[in-house]
């Protein structure tokens, strides 16, 4: 991805409180791949509704994990 498009997505990602999986690897600077492989660790905070095959993220929590304000409770991942 160009450093264009980054900046243009960074820009509405901070408009949204709840961010999908390529934008939570722009937001961490991580790559996709790995932001999969943080949730199979349950490593990062994320949600994937019931029946979905999707995944969500806070953003505010995402930024708590970044910077690693998260505690182990708060690091809950929930399936509604």
């Amino acid at each position: 991805m160009n450093k264009e498009k980054k900046i243009e997505i960074l820009k509405e990602i901070a408009l949204k409180e709840v961010l999908n999986t390529t934008e939570t690897a722009i937001l961490t600077d991580r790559s996709e791949h790995n932001i999969y492989e943080l949730v199979r660790l349950n490593l990062i905070p994320y949600n994937k509704p019931n029946g979905q095959n999707k995944l969500y993220f806070d953003k505010a929590k995402i930024l708590a994990w970044m910077r690693g304000d998260l505690n182990e409770n708060n690091n809950t991942n929930e399936r509604k």
